[in-house]
């Protein structure tokens, strides 16, 4: 199949009109007609030749569109034929399937992960987001027709939507006040549903709180002595890729020495894993390891290591996956138990934290769609020679962690993750 596609092929000069060849789907990529494509700064300056030197040449331009899926290669499971779609250059669920390569004229035409401007695109699952129709957006406040009359289009940024766009206007509504029957009725109750999903069902913080904002060191290398965190590598990448840097920041302000940045790991790979003490697990996908696939992370783990582990938004799938990673890791001979919250338990004392964690201080959303109430900390973990060496939250931390509040997410609010999260780095300290 052929398609036309606007190709950058000499910097500073026109992009030229072509026709394409499109490859076979790999594992991971999906076929899409494109239907809207945008141009944003950075392709532009591509293009003048502002970025440098341009190895990729000639190669699709486009990072931002919308379309529909015509074709699905395998690994696929979270668009379908038929679904409309927003493309994206951030990376959201989904399989990361990498680049494409086109033919043009006996050339190689290459593209990244996502390109739009053309007719046809083939693009990595990730890529791709879709509104649907049991997104919490449609009955976060008001119970409304999912896409009925308004279409919404996403962008999602690991746990959270962080764009939402109709095609059809609704702001017209809200200008002329039309809020009681009809299309305007139906205009100004979304708006307050997007509104509530914004916030997470969180009234607003008192005016003039500054969120934190924290940036990452770039450092070349590590500091000798301080702590960094792995964080092991699980299918569909990690759902709050800042979740660790956050923490760190937080801890750093207690005076303890951590780097800020942490480092991707392949837990089957001996030299990551021996090269750490302190381990993070995060996701919402099933995953699978054997006993073997994790006989150097047990050893680390036993040998003044820790685990801190949990369920993005409270993933049933993750849940079931990680108390099976358990029994592989241990070889089924220990079994998570309740971490507790007696006076006894150094994790969650003042002691070991800057206030006692309890019922007082924590607070968790247990079930999609209602508001966080206070409770007493619900961790689990794997003890070995008197010490925790797992210590796992069937409860979203991580989403927490990069305070980006959604009201589907099941799990802990930022200032208890922050709690929680910073306990299991203290008690890891405190070995």
């Amino acid at each position: 199949m052929k398609t036309q596609a606007a190709l950058l092929v000499d910097l500073g000069k026109p992009l030229v009109l072509a026709e394409v060849e499109l490859p076979a789907l790999k594992p991971g990529q999906v076929l899409v007609e494109i239907a809207y494509s945008g141009a944003c700064g950075t392709q532009v300056m591509e293009w003048l030749g502002h970025k440098g030197e341009d190895k990729w040449l000639p190669h699709c331009i486009g990072h931002e569109g919308s379309g529909t899926v015509l074709e699905c290669g395998s690994a696929i499971t979270r668009v379908k034929a038929g679904d409309k779609v927003v493309l994206s250059w951030i990376r959201g669920g989904g399989a990361e399937a990498g680049g494409a390569t086109y033919q043009w004229d006996g050339r190689t035409v290459n593209a990244g992960g996502v390109t739009t401007l053309q007719r046809h695109a083939v693009v990595s699952e990730n890529r791709l987001t879709k509104l649907p129709d049991n997104h919490p957006i449609w009955t976060a406040k008001f119970r409304l027709p999912p896409n009925k009359p308004f279409e919404l289009y996403g962008i999602s940024e690991g746990c959270k939507w962080v764009v939402i766009y109709s095609p059809q206007a609704i702001t017209g509504y809200w200008e002329a006040n039309q809020f009681e029957k009809g299309n305007g009725k139906i205009a100004f109750e979304l708006g307050a549903n997007i509104i509530a999903y914004a916030t997470g069902l969180e009234p607003p913080k008192y005016k003039g709180t500054e969120p934190p904002i924290y940036h990452g060191e770039g450092q070349k290398a590590d500091k000798r002595g301080y702590l960094k965190v792995a964080q092991l590598k699980l299918p569909g990448g990690p759902p709050a890729p800042n979740a660790m840097r956050n923490l760190m920041a937080e801890t750093r302000k207690l005076g303890f020495d951590v780097m800020l940045d942490t480092q991707s790991i392949d837990v089957t790979v001996d030299e990551d894993v021996l090269s750490h003490n302190f381990f993070y697990m995060h996701g919402r996908e099933q995953f699978n390891y054997t006993t073997a696939d994790l006989k150097d992370l047990r050893f680390k783990l036993e040998d003044n290591g820790t685990l801190l582990a949990d369920a993005c938004c409270g993933s049933t799938k993750f849940d079931e996956s990680f108390h099976k990673f358990i029994d592989e890791l241990f070889d089924h001979k220990l079994k998570l138990e309740p971490i507790p919250t007696d006076k006894d338990e150094l994790l969650f004392s003042a002691k070991l934290n800057p206030e006692k964690l309890d019922s007082n201080n924590i607070r968790c959303r247990r079930e999609a769609g209602k508001p966080y109430a206070n409770m007493t900390p619900a961790l689990q973990g794997i003890k070995f020679e008197g010490r925790w060496i797992v210590i796992y939250s069937k409860y979203d931390l991580g989403c927490a962690l990069e305070n980006k509040p959604s009201p589907e997410c099941v799990g802990y609010d930022h200032d208890s993750a922050v709690k929680l999260a910073r306990a299991a780095v203290l008690y890891h300290l405190n070995r």
